[in-house]
């Protein structure tokens, strides 16, 4: 993912750069890594932003996930 595409998704959703790392679960710091270009985003991040974009996940979807609770399964 390049910082232009993530620029775009983030303007799609409507977050900030603290927005959305909060919500994939990186830190301040490398979202504005990724933004600047400094740091590759992670596949599994661009995956989960291309999720959310797309509406195939939600928001609180993801902020549930990363609550870490053990699955009942």
């Amino acid at each position: 993912m390049t910082p232009s595409e993530l620029l775009r998704i983030m303007a799609r959703l409507g977050c900030t750069q603290a927005e959305a790392g909060e919500l994939v679960g990186v830190s301040d710091r490398a979202m504005r890594m990724y933004v600047a270009g400094e740091r590759k985003v992670s596949p599994a991040v661009a995956a989960l932003l291309r999720l959310l974009v797309a509406g195939k996940v939600s928001g609180d979807d993801v902020r549930w996930a990363l609550k870490r609770r053990p699955l009942a399964l």
